[in-house]
């Protein structure tokens, strides 16, 4: 996290840019670690990595679908529509998560993302 910061200090304009592309996206609501611990088992939702399958096969969030963003759109008919949908990508700095968001939106479903990454589920899951 000290390295995040350095790097946002150090390089204030990508925060900018981000911050001004972020604003530009339709309204998405994001979902925090926290929340997602506790409804990971809930059988209304369902966790999708956006992230190309090599990433998700290395590490993902337990119980986490595997559809990377490139294949989202023909795989959407595996997804129910009767469930919340949470996509997640590599975090707050990766752009496949609010691409799906999009995509998913777009074509009807109820989705939101998670501003964070396998990392931080990983270290939130170890330290309790």
């Amino acid at each position: 996290m000290q390295f995040q910061r350095v790097g946002e200090w150090l390089y204030s304009d990508i925060v900018r840019l981000r911050d001004e592309w972020a604003a530009s996206l339709e309204a998405q609501d994001v979902m925090d670690m926290g929340e997602l611990m506790s409804l990971i088992d809930h059988p209304d939702v369902v966790v999708v990595d956006v992230r190309p399958r090599d990433e998700y096969e290395y590490d993902h969030i337990p119980g986490a679908l595997s559809i990377p963003i490139d294949e989202l759109e023909s795989k959407i008919s595996e997804l129910p529509r009767d469930k919340r949908i949470v996509v997640y990508c590599r975090g707050h700095y990766c752009l496949y998560a609010p691409e799906a968001v999009q995509l998913l939106r777009r074509h009807g479903f109820d989705v939101v993302r998670l501003d964070e990454g396998v990392r931080e589920w990983n270290r939130l899951a170890h330290a309790t």
